[in-house]
């Protein structure tokens, strides 16, 4: 379906090229919004516009676009941010006391791909404030206005999400071996908040 605002004899360039001039800049501002990251704002924002010009067929209402296209632009910020976790540490255990002998370093990756995989079961939104919190390190404060999520309801799901993964670590048979290194799980790294 065609909108009002194109003709019968718009081609899929020129619907392109509107998008692309009068949507960019929303879409970059939602992602970085999301991300403080100027690069990654961008190519999200890019692939937000590959996508809504790849599926415009698929929007019913000309209205709608804005909204659409800013949704993509957040959930293109959120697979990046996700994809990102994947390859970074966790930092609410503090791996650096530890010995670094063969067999605790071994230990230790372990670990992390244990920590790496309970983060990415939790529920989306627990995610975003995990990965902004931990690894963008951004303030709650912040993460509070990108989120649009109260600081009360941020700190709350960072308890609940450490209290998940301990609990999980527990349950794989990890945590014991933590407690004996000498690692505090219960309380992250201050990183000055």
């Amino acid at each position: 379906m065609r909108f009002k605002l194109f003709g019968k004899n718009e081609t899929r360039h020129d619907i392109a090229e509107f998008i692309y001039k009068n949507y960019y800049k929303t879409a970059y501002y939602t992602a970085y919004k999301y991300c403080d990251d100027h690069a990654m704002a961008e190519e999200a924002a890019q692939e937000a516009i590959f996508q809504a010009i790849k599926n415009f067929d698929q929007l019913k209402d000309s209205g709608k676009l804005e909204s659409w296209l800013k949704a993509i632009a957040r959930n293109n910020v959120l697979k990046m941010l996700k994809s990102m976790a994947k390859r970074v540490t966790y930092n609410v255990i503090d791996f650096e006391d530890m010995q670094n002998e063969p067999l605790t370093i071994v230990e230790n990756e372990e670990i992390i791909r244990e920590v790496r995989q309970i983060i990415r079961s939790l529920d989306e939104p627990s995610y975003a404030i995990i990965v902004l919190y931990y690894y963008k390190r951004i303030k709650i404060k912040e993460i509070s206005s990108i989120l649009n999520i109260s600081e009360g309801t941020i700190k709350s799901v960072l308890h609940r999400s450490r209290n998940k993964v301990k609990k999980e670590l527990i349950k794989r048979g990890f945590i014991e071996g933590l407690e004996e290194r000498g690692v505090d799980i219960d309380e992250p790294q201050k990183q000055n908040r």
